[in-house]
């Protein structure tokens, strides 16, 4: 308690004293008078000496008043059996009655039920030679809730050494205890990552002393950690021949962090004196100078042959490039509780956008059964390995992960620790690598059968032209030309079955992409017109590139009629190119609703089509065509539209 407390205490006890005084003089009088003694003129008159008194104490308490009613804190007097005496503005706030309501009424009821009868039995154990003490106690408040309160009471006694009132100021301890359990929870969230990592750790003070490691660690080097924890000093497990080396790391990097390497190798010695290879993590704990460690075992892959270091460097490359999205979350409510860098750059959002929301209200599971199967997984078996789920970015870009996750139980609240590696790009070349081989083998079955096919049509469109030149067989000129119409179509099929052959004989010459969509554009928009739709030309200045004039236009051809198909009357197709990053981009973009989530991974696969007369061989050909050209083809739907993007390399020019 402060030192104003401490003042309107002695304060009001002097108040107490006055009230005394006040009284002495009037019992003096009567004394007097009964005893036939007269006073000498040298005496004041009782009567006026009583009313300085009183006027003495009115003051007195007017000051008492207004200082306490200008407190904070909580300001009581009550009699020895705990009625209240007097109570300041504050403790009328806290209590939300008057101080007419609170005056005669007993203190002792607002104290918490279980806690009253220890509180009246440590008042009445005060004594006269220590006549104040200093506790905390609860209090139960209006709204039913319980407050912790610390109060610090001085009892009054009279002459005789008993207690005539007791006289308390406290103040509310509630917010101080919520912060010293706020940090509590903070250090065992922290504790349970630092022992969830699957790699050994140490922290270390700027003395060198290890003040903490985990199970990893204890794995590692042979000892426990009672062994360790202020007791070693790290330079206990390096290997003579880097000690000097890493000390004076050490001692630099308190001052020059920037200077020397956070990640680098060196030999750790055991318990047993086995000497392991280590490839060590540093970070720095500036403002308090202490230092994280993470030691990464890699002894066995320095026993691996020579030929293997590049592989394995490559490997760890990737590794440290593409780092885990760990996060802590409430197993029921999937409530964020900490989250790694990672999982907010790979989701697209701060730290404060994600702490504190569930991963249902952001829009992570993008089926959100997901996650409850999940739990029930974690709740039955303690933990998850490597199940494969769809996440969803801030951005709406889905991500196909694969998720680890450990059940562990704080505070009595059940919680879980999940781990996501995104397989994304790895799931994405497998489809491509499938639609490939589907593309060869449509390909090589096109080559060998065609001619076989086209052959025999030729004949029948052939001897269709001679009949229907006789005049006698001018009745069956429609049949004619709707036989004719279909072997057309046919041909037409036949001839973007061809197209998806890969080893189709191409004639890549130097050419301007830009030449060839101006040769192409009347016919697509022509196309457009007769839709009531329209074309829009975004044409940017590009270098020329090995194209095929003939397979180029068919690629915008197929691609342009699958937009204008796609959108309504009167929106617009457009047609776009630019140069970016030594690459040629065509892009054709369409103003219709999107392609449906269900097909996405089914385009460009051959003779699959939603169109009621398609036959499935439009964006297959060209898949096909930009195959030969050593394009690539990828795309981006949604509600507004979708935009097929065909993206050219820019090789040097040597022709």
């Amino acid at each position: 308690m402060s030192a104003k407390e401490d003042i309107i205490l002695e304060f009001n006890e002097d108040n107490h004293r006055l009230r005394e005084r006040v009284l002495i003089p009037e019992l003096a009088t009567t004394d007097s008078k009964e005893s036939g003694k007269n006073y000498t003129s040298t005496q004041k008159n009782p009567h006026q000496y009583i009313a300085e008194l009183q006027n003495r104490l009115r003051l007195s308490q007017e000051r008492y008043y207004n200082i306490a009613n200008s407190r904070d804190e909580l300001v009581i007097s009550c009699s020895p059996t705990a009625i209240l005496t007097f109570v300041n503005q504050t403790f009328c706030r806290f209590v939300q009655k008057s101080e007419e309501e609170m005056l005669g009424t007993s203190f002792l009821d607002l104290i918490y039920e279980p806690d009253r009868e220890a509180v009246r039995k440590l008042l009445m154990s005060i004594k006269e030679e220590e006549p104040e003490i200093l506790f905390p106690w609860r209090v139960t408040k209006p709204d039913g809730g319980i407050s912790w309160q610390e109060w610090k009471a001085r009892a009054i006694f009279d002459e005789l050494g008993t207690i005539i009132e007791f006289q308390a100021v406290g103040r509310d301890m509630s917010e101080r205890l919520e912060m010293e359990r706020t940090l509590k929870e903070s250090e065992a969230y922290y504790r349970v990552t630092f022992e969830s990592t699957g790699t050994a750790m140490m922290i270390y003070r700027y003395d060198m002393e290890i003040i903490l490691v985990n199970t990893e660690f204890e794995k590692l080097s042979g000892y426990k950690r009672e062994e360790i924890e202020y007791k070693m000093k790290w330079t206990k497990f390096i290997d003579q021949r880097d000690l000097d080396r890493m000390i004076s790391y050490h001692f630099r990097r308190q001052t020059y962090e920037r200077e020397v390497p956070d990640n680098y190798e060196f030999h750790f010695r055991d318990r047993w004196g086995n000497i392991k290879n280590i490839f060590l993590t540093v970070a720095l704990i500036p403002e308090n100078q202490t230092v994280v460690v993470s030691f990464m075992d890699i002894t066995e892959r320095k026993k691996m042959e020579q030929a293997l270091l590049q592989s394995e460097r490559r490997y760890l490359s990737i590794l440290n490039a593409c780092p885990n999205e760990l996060s802590i979350s409430t197993l029921d409510e999937g409530r964020f509780i900490d989250v790694n860098h990672q999982l907010c750059k790979t989701m697209g959002r701060s730290h404060n956008e994600i702490i504190g929301y569930t991963s249902l209200e952001l829009g992570i599971w993008a089926n959100p059964e997901d996650r409850a199967e999940l739990v029930e997984m974690l709740k039955r078996d303690g933990s998850v390995r490597n199940r494969e789920y769809n996440l969803r970015a801030k951005t709406g870009r889905e991500i196909i992960a694969l998720v680890s996750a450990e059940l562990y139980e704080f505070e009595g609240k059940p919680c879980m620790i999940l781990i996501t590696n995104d397989i994304s790009e790895k799931k994405q070349m497998e489809k491509e690598l499938a639609r490939l081989d589907q593309l060869n083998l449509v390909g090589e079955m096109a080559t060998s059968i065609a001619h076989e096919v086209r052959n025999p049509m030729t004949s029948v469109r052939g001897f269709l032209q001679l009949l229907k030149s006789y005049e006698h067989l001018d009745f069956y000129s429609e049949y004619f030309n709707l036989m004719i119409e279909e072997l057309d179509c046919a041909n037409h099929i036949i001839s973007e079955f061809l197209s998806m052959a890969q080893h189709k004989n191409v004639d890549l010459q130097p050419r301007n992409l830009n030449s060839i969509v101006m040769s192409v554009a009347p016919l697509i928009k022509a196309d457009a017109s007769s839709q009531n739709k329209y074309l829009e030309l975004q044409l940017n200045d590009v270098d020329e590139i090995m194209l095929d004039e003939k397979e180029i236009p068919q690629l915008l051809c197929n691609l342009s009629r699958n937009g204008l198909e796609a959108m309504e009357e009167g929106k617009k197709l457009f047609i776009k190119t630019y140069m970016t990053n030594n690459k040629i981009t065509l892009s054709i973009k369409d103003q219709g609703s999107g392609i449906p989530r269900e097909v996405i991974d089914k385009i460009g696969v051959p003779f699959f089509t939603t169109k009621e007369k398609g036959t499935g061989l439009g964006l297959a050909a060209c898949y096909s065509i930009a195959i030969r050209h050593k394009a690539v083809i990828q795309f981006e739907t949604g509600e507004d539209g979708t935009t097929f993007f065909v993206t050219f390399d820019l090789p040097d020019k040597e022709y």
